[in-house]
């Protein structure tokens, strides 16, 4: 995976080459079908797995923090992700869950706060999230997916994508 490397993580638009996919969902389901050269495939009862992309992908895509939230924790819900992801605001690695991390990683809930540093308020925010899946279907598999003020003060009434539409940019066979 050279992603890091390549910028990925970088507070900028996609490139063309980047594809919509729904979010929450597995990425399969959005249409990204193409084998990974790189990846060792394994076999079930005889039948080559079913889900024909594991591997590294990336999903990247902006926000506007309200200006009113300067000086209140922020935090970013990701829901499940299958199977292991490293999250970024702006540049920044804002959190991680591995199997370092958790052991049942694949299920387990992201919530990582954002540095009040990195958060551009009233401004676009990119947020970029590295996703490494190992097995079966993989992405940001289950919400919620949202902005959360406070840790104790969810706002369920808010949603960061424009006009409530739940895609991100993703190209999961740009990185073997």
């Amino acid at each position: 995976n050279t992603g890091e490397a390549d910028g990925l993580h970088a507070p900028a638009p996609c490139d063309k080459t980047w594809r919509a996919v729904t979010v929450p969902g597995v990425w399969e389901e959005s249409g990204i079908l193409d084998e990974n050269p790189a990846h060792v495939y394994t076999t079930e009862y005889g039948k080559k797995h079913p889900a024909p992309y594991d591997g590294h992908a990336w999903y990247k895509t902006s926000v506007v923090v309200p200006a009113d939230w300067k000086g209140r924790a922020v935090y970013l819900d990701l829901g499940a992700v299958d199977d292991m992801d490293w999250t970024y605001c702006n540049g920044e690695k804002v959190g991680q869950t591995t199997d370092q991390e958790a052991k049942e990683h694949w299920s387990a809930p992201r919530h990582y706060r954002l540095p009040e540093r990195v958060i551009r308020f009233g401004e676009p925010n990119w947020i970029a999230v590295h996703v490494l899946d190992m097995h079966g279907t993989g992405g940001i598999v289950k919400g919620p997916v949202r902005l959360v003020l406070d840790e104790k003060s969810i706002r369920n009434d808010w949603s960061p994508y424009p006009d409530d539409v739940d895609l991100y940019d993703a190209n999961a066979f740009h990185n073997y």
